[in-house]
This record gives structure tokens, C-alpha cells and sequence, in this order.
């Protein structure tokens, strides 16, 4: 069935708009995966068991390579070539406006065959026919082989011109991310389908719990700026480049018609952040012909946190197997996983002092209870009589260098001080024992801080010749106020933990050190049956990520409050009080307002290849 330009265009120009009756879409179509073997693109089946390893990054590349224009075998070969060039080599690539020619020409490359699945096969789906009309073009989508697909589906759309979802799961470590490969409509018709349809590609990534939505998403009306605000997914052009215009049609200003230059294709992602995002602009053909009209995108995304949610979700955290660090429900009698979960620092012939082992062992434990959502409270404590006596000096190791590059090196206490900060899950320090360095540096950022008054709590850098670590240089003087955080890191002495130098770093100050953790597991006990937790992590957001300006957070607490009117917790808060009983709140931080996260974080991570952090 061959094209026809003038019966598309009749076709479409009979489609009822948005607001007249039509079919909602939303209808899931299964697709199969296929692979290029002995010769020929076969069926790959999908696969839902999680790899033995995952990366910790995935690179995107998203290109419309024009399927209305001319020779497309030329241009789609001329594109995948310097895609090819790209370091690392893309793990994801989408295209939109594949024809017929660009589709074998792609499916005829040797780069592709090597190296991915690919959406579509030479032998083409229903999905090139609407009710008896060739469709143009299509999308298309390839996945790396060295990653483990899932399902491939396309869902329809309600639509002027037939578009659909492109839909493909990537299974990391036991989780997917949901990759959606989209062609919104085209041309400033108004109403526009491009609301409804960017709200049911917004469905599916939440469903999935994480994902990106990428491609050519047609944005020329006023109306399409609110696209991803209102639809709670983060337009990553803007989170990371601002207000660089970032033109990906008509760039270079040539052309006049139909639009000036625009940011028509877009990276939004829910559950899973782009490190990086870049242009990648189009070259041209001998005959002075553009590969495309478009230019590509290319965005890093960052899924070691995905990665490590899924794959940490055992049936006890007890029983996993850990050396620095011990894992234990409360009650500990108690099977499975208990909303209440405590962290014991555990080296009993050394202090618990801190090392490499801990350190990595803490952030893991915290980054997976922070993604279960049967843990609501996390207490860290610390085996025997000493809470951590600071970072392990023993053998000279702990402060080497190993060249003169500082900009891979991350310090151990703060990957730990980071993995609290960002965890949305109340944590509660029992301080038992003395705790100095590293030791008290590691509990600035956690909720609440119990403490024995005679524990020994020391910030003493200055005595060791060193500078604050683990963001205590943020911390300190936001709990205690500046006076005293520089009065005890200028003498870097040893306090008692009633000390008034220390006034504000505890919340409860008890005589007994064994009085300790069952304070804080009483506490955990209460906040776990009675507190909301996405108020918790809303509450702490609004204090550490906070306005310049009263009345700037005066705006902000005003959105956020709005957008929990009518949520789960707040409806059943509410009628627990009215009825003068036990509360049952049911919200995760997935169910928090679309203004959260309303801040972008810097990126901390580790430049690759550059680790060189210890302790």
C-alpha cells in the first residue's frame, strides 16, 4: 500500500477535534522486539527477570529525521553514522518520521544490526496502516543489546493525524524504566490533541514508577509551554540548561515558515533524572541536502538510584549479607520488613569506625529503604558502648592521594551525609556513645538526633589538619548557629552532648546511654502509626530547600499545601480526626503534589572513570 499525500491530508482534515466525541485512545497495542541473527531480523523475546548487573547511566539520543522529505536513504544513513560517532555509544535511540526508505535503511545498518533490538522489523505492522490509509512515516525505537528489554506496546492517541505511544521497558536490577518514544501532533491546531496526549504518556511512565518520555513533542502554542508542569514530569532542557533557547527546528533561522525557531523535541522524565543533555545538530549531504529538518537531542540518564531501589526490595533486610554495617527489623523477633528499620554501625574491635565498607554499605541501605514503601522510619545506631569513633586511621591508608586531580574525588562521610539528605523517610540518630568526626558529621542531615549527655561529640578537623567533611560546613551552623559551629571546629575539642556549645544539634539529651535507642525506637514507633509520610518529606523539603525571601516561601507553601488538597493522606487525616480514631495513612512520596521536587540539586556524582574517593 502505497502513500498518498492528498488522502492523508483528507483523512486528517476529517478527524473531530479534541472537544467533539472521538475515541479517547488509550487502547494498548503488544508489539515484539526483534533482532538481527544468522542474516536475517528475527523475534527477540522479552524478558522480565532482572540482569545480573545494570548500569549506572543510560545515553539517549532522540532525532526526527523528516520522513516527508527526499531522499531518506541517503539522509537516515548520513544520521545513523554520526550517531555511531557519539562516546559512549547510545543506549537508547528513538526516531520519529521513519518512512518506508529511512526504515530499511536503517534496519540495513550494520550498526544497528550489531548492536540493538530493534521496535520495528523489514516486514511492516499494522501500525503503517490507518483504516486503510498508509500512514507517512512512524516511529521507531532500538535498544541497545547489552541491556534486558521488557515489553514493547504501542498505545493509541486521541489524534488529528493517528499518532501513537511507542512504548519500551528496560528491565535495571529488578525495576524498568519506561522509555516512551512520542510524535505529538503537528501544525497550531486550536484546542489541540498534544494536552491529552502528553497526559497519557505522563500515566505511563508513573505506572511503570519511572521513566522518560522523548521525541518530537510539536510544541507551538502558548498552551504547550505548561506541558510537563502539568503534567509532573521534569522538562529536562530547562532543568539543566535554563533559558538557553535550545532550538531544535529551524536552528539555524533559514527557514520562515510555518514557525520560527523552536524547541519542538523534548526529554521529560518522572522517577529517574538526565544528568546531561546536548544538541546534536544535523549535517548535510554532498547535494547540500539537511540529514533532517531536525536536530537531535542527546541526554545522559541517571538510573544507578532506580537500579538500587528494585534490586534491594528483599523479603528481610536481615538476612542480607553485609561486614561494617547490621540491618534489623523492630521488633527484632519480627519477620519480614517492619515500617521501623534500624541501622547498627558494627565494628566491635574498632569502634565501629568508619571505612570504605561502611560507607558504601550505609548509602546502599538507606537508598533502598528510601525506595520501599513498607520502611517509614529509619533509627541508625551504633554497636556497644561507641556510636563511631571517626573515619579509621589505621595503617596510614585513609588520606592518600593518588594523583593531583580533585575532581573525582567524593569524601566518604558526605556520599553518606547525600544519601540521608536526599532520602524523604524519617531518620533518627541514637547516639549512645561518643561520636567524632565522621561519627557526628554523618547525623547532621538526619530528622532527628538522640543523644546520652555523657556521649563525647567532637568536630575535630582542626586537630587533625583537616577541613570539614559530609556537608557539615551546610549542617552545623544551620543547627547549632554560626557561633558556636565555628567555636567547636576552630578548637576541634570533645564535648560532653549536654554541652550549651552544642545547644540545638540535639533534640533529647538523656541521662542513660541505655536509654537511647529505646527512646528512639519509641519515637520511630509513633512517627510510623501516626504521621503522614509525604507531610514529613514535604515538611523537611520546605525547611532545607526553602525561598530567599518570606514571601517567596510564603508562594511556595502555598502551592504545595494547595496540592495536597483532596490526596489520600490528607482525606483520611482529616476524617481520623473527625471520627476519633486511629489514622491509616496510605501515601508515598509518589503521591506528593506536581510542584515537588520544586529545586534542582547539583549533581554530586562521580565524573566516570575518575573514583577515587576512600573514606
Amino acid at each position: 500500500m502505497s502513500f498518498d499525500l492528498k488522502q492523508y491530508i483528507a483523512k486528517a482534515s476529517s478527524t473531530p477535534g479534541p472537544d467533539a466525541p472521538h475515541a479517547p485512545g488509550g487502547e494498548v497495542k503488544p508489539q515484539q522486539w526483534h533482532v538481527f541473527e544468522s542474516g536475517a531480523w528475527v523475534v527477540a523475546p522479552a524478558t522480565s527477570a532482572a540482569p545480573a548487573s545494570a548500569p549506572d547511566t543510560l545515553t539517549l539520543v532522540t532525532w526526527n529525521i523528516d520522513g516527508f522529505g527526499g531522499h531518506a536513504k541517503p539522509r537516515a544513513e548520513a544520521l545513523l553514522g554520526r550517531v555511531a560517532t557519539l562516546n559512549p555509544k547510545p543506549d537508547i535511540i528513538l526516531f520519529q518520521e521513519v518512512n518506508a526508505a529511512g526504515a530499511a535503511a536503517i534496519l540495513a545498518s550494520s550498526f544497528v544490526q550489531q548492536g540493538y533490538y530493534s521496535s520495528e522489523s523489514p516486514t511492516p505492522g499494522p501500525h503503517w496502516d490507518w483504516e486503510g490509509v498508509p500512514q507517512p512515516f512512524v516511529t521507531l525505537t532500538l535498544v541497545s543489546r547489552s541491556l534486558a528489554v521488557g515489553g514493547v506496546t504501542r498505545t493509541s492517541l486521541p489524534s488529528r493525524y493517528d499518532r501513537d505511544l511507542l512504548t519500551a521497558d528496560i528491565v535495571l536490577g529488578g525495576g524498568t524504566l519506561r522509555v516512551v518514544n512520542v510524535h505529538l501532533d503537528s501544525l497550531a491546531h486550536d484546542p489541540s490533541f498534544r494536552p491529552p496526549q502528553v497526559a497519557l504518556a505522563a500515566a505511563s511512565i508513573k505506572a511503570a514508577g519511572a521513566g522518560v518520555i522523548a521525541g518530537d513533542w510539536n510544541p507551538v502554542l502558548p498552551l504547550d509551554d505548561a506541558l510537563c508542569a502539568d503534567n509532573g514530569i521534569t522538562d529536562e532542557w530547562v532543568a539543566i540548561q535554563g533559558d538557553a533557547p535550545g532550538f531544535t527546528w529551524n536552528w539555524d533561522g533559514r527557514s520562515k515558515e510555518p514557525f520560527p525557531p523552536n524547541r519542538l523535541d523534548k526529554v521529560a522524565t518522572f522517577g529517574v533524572r538526565a544528568a546531561e543533555i546536548e544538541i546534536l545538530e544535523p549535517g548535510t549531504l554532498s547535494e547540500g541536502i539537511d540529514w533532517s529538518d531536525h536536530c537531535g537531542l542527546r541526554a545522559v540518564l541517571v538510573t544507578s538510584k532506580l537500579k538500587h531501589a528494585h534490586a534491594m526490595s528483599p523479603a528481610s533486610y536481615a538476612a542480607l549479607p553485609t561486614q561494617h554495617i547490621k540491618l534489623s527489623n523492630h521488633p527484632a523477633s519480627a519477620g519480614g520488613v517492619t515500617p521501623v528499620q534500624v541501622i547498627t554501625l558494627y565494628r566491635p574491635d574498632a569502634n565501629n569506625a568508619f571505612t570504605a565498607i561502611m560507607m558504601q554499605e550505609l548509602v546502599d541501605a538507606i537508598d533502598a529503604y528510601e525506595a520501599d514503601d513498607r520502611v517509614k522510619v529509619i533509627v541508625v545506631t551504633g554497636h556497644g558502648k561507641m556510636f563511631c569513633a571517626g573515619a579509621d586511621l589505621s595503617g596510614n591508608r585513609a588520606f592518600q592521594k593518588t594523583d593531583n586531580d580533585t575532581n573525582g574525588h567524593r569524601d566518604g562521610g558526605g556520599r553518606v551525609s547525600m544519601a540521608i539528605h536526599r532520602c524523604t523517610k524519617p531518620t533518627i540518630a541514637a547516639i549512645q556513645g561518643a561520636a567524632v568526626g565522621v561519627g557526628i558529621t554523618m547525623t547532621l542531615p538526619m530528622t532527628i538526633r538522640i543523644a546520652a549527655a555523657p556521649a563525647k561529640i567532637g568536630f575535630v578537623f582542626a586537630r587533625r589538619g583537616l577541613a570539614m567533611e559530609a556537608a557539615s560546613s551546610y549542617f552545623l551552623p544551620r543547627l547549632v548557629g554560626y557561633s558556636r559551629a565555628l567555636h567547636v571546629v576552630t578548637t576541634g575539642s570533645v564535648y560532653p552532648a549536654n554541652h550549651r556549645l552544642l545547644d540545638g544539634l540535639f533534640s533529647e539529651v538523656l541521662d542513660k546511654p541505655g536509654d537511647v535507642l529505646p527512646r528512639a525506637l519509641e519515637l520511630a514507633d509513633d512517627i510510623a502509626a501516626n504521621c503522614s509520610g509525604i507531610s514529613i518529606a514535604l515538611n523537611k523539603a520546605l525547611m532545607y530547600r526553602s525561598m530567599p525571601s518570606a514571601e517567596e516561601q510564603h508562594l511556595l507553601d502555598s502551592r504545595v499545601l494547595y496540592g495536597l488538597y483532596g490526596t489520600k493522606d490528607l482525606t483520611e487525616g482529616v476524617a481520623a480526626f473527625m471520627e476519633k480514631r486511629n489514622v491509616k495513612f496510605t501515601g508515598t512520596i509518589k503521591d506528593a503534589p506536581q510542584t515537588y521536587p520544586w529545586w534542582f540539586a547539583a549533581d554530586t556524582r562521580v565524573p566516570e572513570g575518575t573514583d577515587k574517593a576512600k573514606l
